[in-house]
C-alpha cells in the first residue's frame, strides 16, 4: 500500500491542504497569543488567563460540533471555520499593529479560534470517507497522525517564532491570516457532496435532544468519561 495514494486523489488533496494548514494555524495562534501578551506587559497571571481560553473554547465546542456536523454540509461547516478564523487572525493582528488590542481582544479570538476549531475535525474526519476509497483509509490516517505534530507543534511554532522574532507579534499574526488564507481556497475547492442518511436522519430529532444525549452518553461511559476529562485537563494544562 503506497502511503501515499490517497495525495493523488484531487479533492482529497485539497482537504488535506486544508487540514494542514489550520493544525498549522491552531499551533501557531497559541505561540503568537503569548508574545503578543508579552508585549502588552502582561503579568504571568494574565498570560495564564488569555492563553487558557484556547482550551476553554475547544472543550466547549467539542459536543455541539458533532451535533452540528450530523445536520449541516460538511464542506460548509469547513469554508465557515475558516472564514471565522481568519477574520479573528486578521482582525486582532491588524488591533495589534495599529496598537489598539486588548488582553480581553487576545482572550476573546483565543476562545474563538478554540471554538471554532473543535467544528472543523468532526466535518474533516466525516468528509474523508466519502472523497477515499475505503482501502486507502488507513494511508489517510497515517497521514494525519504523521501531520498533527509534525506540523502543529514543531512546524507552526518555529516558523512563527522565527517571523515574530525578526519583526514583531503582529507579523506572526498575518502570517497566521495567511495561512487560514489558503486554507479557504482549498476548502472551497472541495465538492459539496449529497447529505449522508445520517444528517438526513439527524434533521428529524432535536439538537437539543441529541447535545443532551452526548452529555449523558458521556456521563453514562466510564472509559469516555475517563478521556474526556484527562483530554480536558491536559489541553488545559497545555495551553
Amino acid at each position: 500500500m503506497n502511503p501515499l495514494r490517497p495525495l493523488t486523489i484531487p479533492a482529497y488533496r485539497s482537504l488535506f491542504v486544508a487540514m494542514v494548514l489550520a493544525i498549522f494555524a491552531q499551533g501557531a495562534w497559541a505561540l503568537y497569543l503569548a508574545m503578543q501578551t508579552l508585549d502588552l506587559g502582561a503579568t504571568p497571571a494574565t498570560l495564564a488567563s488569555v492563553v487558557a481560553w484556547s482550551g476553554i473554547g475547544l472543550l466547549a465546542g467539542s459536543l455541539p460540533a458533532g451535533v452540528v456536523a450530523d445536520r449541516l454540509h460538511h464542506r460548509t461547516i469547513l469554508v465557515g471555520v475558516l472564514t471565522l478564523n481568519l477574520t479573528v487572525a486578521t482582525v486582532t493582528s491588524t488591533a495589534a499593529t495599529t496598537g489598539t488590542v486588548r488582553f480581553w481582544m487576545l482572550g476573546l479570538s483565543a476562545f474563538i479560534i478554540g471554538a471554532s476549531t473543535a467544528f472543523f475535525f468532526p466535518a474533516y474526519t466525516a468528509l474523508v470517507p466519502v472523497l477515499v476509497a475505503a482501502d486507502d483509509l488507513m494511508a489517510v490516517n497515517g497521514l494525519e497522525g504523521a501531520t498533527r505534530p509534525i506540523v502543529g507543534q514543531a512546524l507552526a511554532p518555529a516558523v512563527v517564532g522565527a517571523v515574530i522574532g525578526a519583526t514583531l507579534p503582529a507579523a506572526g499574526g498575518y502570517v497566521i491570516a495567511a495561512a487560514l488564507g489558503i486554507a479557504l481556497v482549498a476548502a472551497l475547492r472541495l465538492p459539496q457532496p449529497a447529505p449522508t442518511a445520517t444528517q438526513a436522519g439527524s434533521l428529524a430529532t432535536s439538537p437539543i435532544r441529541d447535545l443532551l444525549d452526548g452529555f449523558g452518553y458521556v456521563a453514562r461511559t466510564r472509559w469516555i468519561r475517563t478521556s474526556v476529562l484527562f483530554a480536558a485537563f491536559m489541553g488545559l494544562a497545555v495551553t
